[in-house]
């Protein structure tokens, strides 16, 4: 018995250090997160405190009228573009939420392999809901469903087949499940 849980405690460390670099990655993605949306804050307020002290000074010829607008339009270009750029970063950062849920999640159920209390192994099973959340990105798809199996029902198919969505739609008076 001894051999196996020393075998099953490398096994744990393993999952511990991947678990924590899952978690470095995700507050690295956060960091990340802020500073992009910070720098958006600068230059939503550089474009309005150029906008503002323009319009007070007037112009004297079309020609710092074209300049003037043609400024605040890459001003605004920029804006879109860094919105794009939080909108990654948004996406970036839960994907690597999800994975670093899943190393936990799979640390936990290791832990849980290694301990000889039967309590801590009856609150370990009853603690977790019975959920999943399964990706899959090929060519031609990038699918993503997330089941709980002791849902309430709720649901949101959109898969852009009708007679698909059709299909899950039904089975949701079946199974009493969220997705």
């Amino acid at each position: 018995m001894r051999a196996r849980s020393s075998r099953f405690q490398k096994i744990v460390k393993l999952a511990e250090t991947d678990e924590r670099r899952f978690a470095e990655a995700t507050g690295a993605s956060q960091r990340q997160l802020n500073d992009q949306v910070a720098r958006l804050g600068e230059l939503n307020a550089y474009r309005q405190e150029y906008a503002a002290n323009t319009n007070s000074r007037g112009f004297t010829s079309a020609a710092q009228l074209k300049d003037y607008q043609d400024f605040l339009s890459r001003l605004d270009q920029a804006v879109l573009s860094q919105q794009q750029i939080i909108h990654d970063c948004e996406q970036n950062l839960e994907r690597h939420r999800r994975q670093w849920q899943v190393k936990r999640q799979r640390l936990e159920s290791l832990i849980v392999l290694t301990t000889t209390s039967w309590e801590d192994i009856y609150h370990f099973l009853k603690s977790k809901g019975r959920q999943t959340i399964v990706s899959r990105t090929t060519k031609e798809t990038d699918i993503e469903i997330q089941l709980d199996l002791d849902g309430s029902g709720k649901y949101n198919n959109h898969t852009g087949i009708g007679f698909f969505d059709h299909m899950l739609d039904h089975n949701q008076n079946v199974w009493p499940i969220d997705r």
